[in-house]
């Protein structure tokens, strides 16, 4: 019944896949795929039903009956495609590092755009329990921090290797950038706009916990005659909902309109203040100056590290007193004792590699054609 109604709402596309160099597995991983592969050298097999091949569906069903449909339909696109890479962007379904065991031709290659967390690892336990002899595998697995790829090579099968964030690498900082003292602080908001009219107390809750760390440090900026501005999740059309909930105090709120917007922000703040967000350890990782005062455990709770209350660098605690003594006391620091402290806590969570060259260099020697390159 779940397959009929899937079929149902997708799109249908009669005609045969072409063959490509990459076949992207999952929409939502061309995100990663465009700072990789070029466009034209990409093919993509959907797999939360946006899209389905009736050439490929009518071939699978002829060929292998319905026993299986999923996996034989993944099987047979990718066989039409050809492709030598099957790549994908990391997400909590173990589903891609099933595909090597059902077709080992091509090269597979898993890029974790940001973090992972216990779910998806208790979803790989899961796997182990009803599959004891076929391991979940990819060939290469690039990973944000060594943490993350001491936790990984636990239940996939890959070499696995830590590249830091790929965003955050591709949108470089110079030492240039590092030295220089702007006048500009950063906020970084993880309030989005809601279409629903009513909001939440959880969420109310959230709005509330970021427009007093926001009016607080307004005052601090107003004081010592700084630039406050503020990177939110939201595009243009959510700025009215933002300006809404927190005011319109003496800041800038800048929409997020593409990926640079916030990364660019970042490189040209000389001090960042924000909740839980990635971006917020994509800055520490650049040697950014930052203290972060998270609704919950630091740095997030998806992490599975332990973390206590406060840190050299978060507190779960906020006033303007605290804010204030975190700010001069992160700021007091000389480069290389404020780099060893990031390191000591986060640097295992992420890394910079600045411009991509560790996976430019893997690339090269795998003698993929890449857009890096």
């Amino acid at each position: 019944m779940n397959l009929l109604f899937n079929l149902l709402k997708a799109k249908w596309v009669f005609t045969k896949p072409q063959n490509k160099e990459v076949l992207i597995y999952d929409n939502m991983s061309k995100t990663g795929a465009k700072f990789l592969f070029n466009k034209n050298d990409c093919e993509i097999l959907y797999v939360r039903y946006e899209q389905i091949n009736l050439n490929v569906l009518f071939k699978t069903i002829i060929s292998n009956g319905l026993k299986n449909i999923k996996d034989n339909y993944k099987v047979n696109y990718m066989k039409s495609v050809s492709p030598k890479i099957v790549f994908s962007t990391f997400t909590y379904n173990p589903a891609f590092f099933r595909l090597k065991n059902l077709y080992p031709n091509p090269t597979y290659i898993c890029l974790s755009i940001s973090s992972c967390d216990e779910r998806f690892f208790g979803l790989c336990e899961n796997y182990y329990k009803n599959n004891s002899t076929s391991k979940l595998k990819s060939d290469y697995l690039f990973v944000v921090g060594d943490y993350y790829k001491e936790k990984m090579s636990r239940y996939i099968e890959a070499k696995i290797i830590n590249i830091g964030s790929i965003k955050n690498n591709f949108y470089i900082l110079d030492k240039k950038q590092l030295a220089k003292k702007s006048d500009v602080v950063l906020f970084i908001s993880q309030v989005y706009a809601l279409k629903e009219k009513k909001i939440s107390p959880s969420y109310r809750a959230k709005i509330e916990n970021e427009k007093k760390i926001l009016l607080t440090l307004e005052k601090y900026c107003t004081q010592k005659k700084l630039k406050l501005k503020v990177a939110t999740r939201n595009k243009q059309d959510g700025i009215n909902f933002y300006k809404k909930n927190f005011g319109e105090g003496n800041w800038t709120i800048y929409p997020r309109l593409d990926e640079s917007t916030s990364y660019n922000l970042v490189n040209e703040s000389f001090f960042i203040i924000f909740t839980n967000s990635f971006l917020g350890l994509e800055a520490l990782s650049k040697g950014k100056r930052c203290v972060a005062f998270p609704p919950e455990e630091f740095p997030i709770q998806r992490f599975g590290k332990t973390f206590s209350d406060q840190g050299p660098f978060w507190s779960s605690m906020f006033n303007e007193e605290i804010l204030k003594n975190y700010i001069e006391k992160i700021l007091s620091y000389d480069e290389d004792s404020w780099k060893k402290i990031v390191d000591q806590n986060v640097g295992d969570l992420i890394k910079y590699n600045s411009g991509n060259s560790i996976l430019k260099k893997t690339l090269h020697d795998l003698k993929i054609k890449n857009i890096l390159n």
